[in-house]
């Protein structure tokens, strides 16, 4: 249900920013006096230049629904992998979770060796599984935290600009708001693998010590030994804490930013007003 919410999302997201940009577009012909022309072509004309430009291409309707497609895809495929993120984390979480849960009903019990033997055994299976999936999937992560930063980081660089159009306005706050969520979602879904594992050593650390064993002793020594998180290629590790330090990362990145943006000047890199091109060459 979740992966269906975000996919169907981030589609609604892209017909928003589609309205968007075909009213500006259109509103701009007004006033540019382009209103005449063909609308397609004037608009295909102006935001894939570097493609209708070209000698060799000239606009035709298939090769816009391409890059139309194209450009679909890409949004698409952000939200992909951050669905794929959030999926392997929640059920790792909920693997080690039931075995937590055996842990947690067997506290107070006086069991045999053979049973915590069999739990210590089912845990190095789960961690080896999650070392699996972390080798899978940490590429995904650390793209996806780049990713989303970049995007949070653009944002809010342009979050004071005057929107014109209802449309745009509603564009504009839908996509951070469903940004902001989705990398929300996916450092805390990625951080409660660790958060799990450490409520599992809390857990044994208030066992009776009528109940303690050699085999419940060398089950703590490797829940305490083990780095048991996912990461991004190494880089970092995906914890809770790690989503304060990438909201303290942005900030420090859109001071940076702001003030390199000011010294440049209001207008570098934005078209000339009726521009043939949608984005500056400067």
């Amino acid at each position: 249900m979740l992966a269906a919410f975000l996919l169907s999302f981030s589609t609604f997201e892209h017909f928003i920013y589609l309205s968007a940009e075909f009213t500006e577009q259109y509103m701009e012909d007004r006033r540019c006096g382009w209103a005449k022309n063909d609308v397609l072509k004037v608009y295909a004309m102006r935001n894939y230049g570097y493609v209708f430009h070209l000698p060799w291409m000239p606009f035709n309707l298939p090769v816009l629904l391409y890059l139309r497609f194209i450009h679909y895809s890409i949004t698409l495929a952000w939200t992909y992998q951050d669905v794929t993120i959030v999926i392997m984390s929640s059920y790792l979480t909920m693997r080690f979770g039931q075995l937590f849960a055996r842990v947690e009903a067997a506290r107070t019990l006086r069991l045999p060796s053979s049973f915590w033997q069999e739990i210590r055994e089912h845990h190095v299976i789960l961690c080896e599984l999650l070392n699996r999936t972390n080798h899978m999937i940490s590429p995904l992560l650390l793209s996806s935290c780049f990713n989303n930063v970049a995007l949070i980081s653009y944002f809010a660089l342009h979050s004071l600009k005057t929107q014109h159009f209802v449309i745009s306005y509603v564009y504009f706050w839908c996509c951070v708001g469903f940004l902001v969520g989705r990398t929300s979602l996916v450092l805390l879904t990625a951080g409660e693998v660790h958060r799990t594992m450490e409520r599992a050593v809390l857990t044994l650390h208030r066992t009776p010590s009528e109940g303690w064993c050699s085999e419940l002793e060398r089950y703590d020594v490797q829940l305490r030994s083990e780095e048991s998180t996912l990461g991004g290629l190494k880089m970092f590790e995906v914890t809770r804490r790690t989503a304060f330090t990438i909201a303290s990362l942005i900030f420090t990145l859109e001071l940076i930013v702001i003030k390199f943006s000011r010294q440049a000047g209001a207008n570098t890199g934005v078209p000339a007003n009726c521009s043939q091109l949608a984005f500056s060459q400067d």
